[in-house]
């Protein structure tokens, strides 16, 4: 999700890359924390001709995707693609489209809700936040949980777990991590997608934007948009970016393969959602809409 400017900045927003699926806040750290946090990511150079093509099938608008190189909490430094707030490594990439369905009409490919890969159902995954402060932001991650497991209802259940530092987050098992740092662009946080049956990895909060996120309500907003972004879910505007103040469909996205959600709106031009692509925080919830897809990817418990 990313900020939405005045109408008459429409045109300079439609251009910015952003990327979900994430968010930021200014925190007290440890030399060693705050170091981490604020690693940003690195531009590389721009999309080849077959990359261009590559991520239009996973619903990435081309003009708007990006290389960066991203270190991880582990150490490691990786490749990514980056597509409004959701980021996916640059390794994955043709297995990622190898789940896009050519076969399908064109009527049937703008039902895509969902990213192409989801992680496995039926199991519990351990969510740890680094360097929330106790007060709003802990109630803000604690509140996502809750709402996750309770309101969804679907067959999966996050854990959660708060670390000070990058020490002890290595150290924490882990499936998805969520920490704060200096990310470019106008966006609230960036989120991985799910790969080979593993929810997204990581979710950044852009803490350039923390002054947005300085209630448990908006900062909460935030996190669950992004969580579902880890777990396969699109934005519900995808086809159009109307909450971003357009109302264009990308030619270069009109044939992607789909992965359409029964009972959910699946037309890619839904505002009735917490997965806009754009907009002000204003403390929204799951809709019925977010209920719906991920009950119909993940069933219901």
């Amino acid at each position: 999700m990313k900020v939405l400017k005045k109408k008459s900045e429409t045109n300079i927003v439609h251009s910015l890359k952003i990327i979900v699926f994430i968010v930021s806040m200014g925190l007290l750290f440890s030399c060693e924390t705050e170091e981490f946090s604020q690693q940003e990511e690195i531009p590389l150079s721009g999309l080849t001709k077959q990359e261009q093509i590559d991520v239009a099938k996973l619903g990435f608008r081309p003009g708007e995707t990006e290389k960066i190189k991203v270190k991880g909490a582990d150490g490691v430094t990786k490749d990514y693609y980056l597509y409004s707030d959701m980021k996916v490594p640059v390794s994955a990439l043709k297995d990622l489209i190898a789940y896009a369905d050519e076969s399908l009409s064109k009527d049937e490919s703008f039902k895509l809700t969902r990213t192409y890969n989801t992680a496995a159902g039926n199991r519990r995954y351990n969510v740890v936040f680094v360097g929330f402060e106790p007060g709003f932001q802990r109630q803000a991650a604690g509140d996502m949980i809750w709402l996750f497991n309770n309101v969804l209802r679907t067959t999966i259940r996050l854990d959660i777990k708060f670390v000070n530092n990058q020490q002890q987050l290595e150290n924490t098992p882990r499936d998805i991590y969520i920490d704060i740092r200096n990310l470019g662009g106008d966006i609230f946080a960036i989120s991985d997608v799910p790969f080979r049956s593993k929810p997204g990895e990581r979710i950044s909060i852009n803490r350039k934007k923390m002054n947005k996120m300085s209630t448990r309500a908006n900062l909460r907003e935030v996190l669950m948009h992004e969580i579902l972004h880890t777990f396969g879910m699109n934005h519900s505007d995808w086809r159009t970016n109307r909450s971003c103040g357009v109302n264009i469909a990308d030619p270069s996205i009109e044939t992607i393969g789909a992965v359409p959600i029964g009972g959910a709106n699946a037309s890619g031009n839904n505002l009735d959602s917490i997965m806009l692509a754009c907009g002000e925080l204003v403390g929204r919830g799951f809709m019925p809409d977010d209920i719906a897809s991920m009950r119909g990817v993940y069933g219901f418990k």
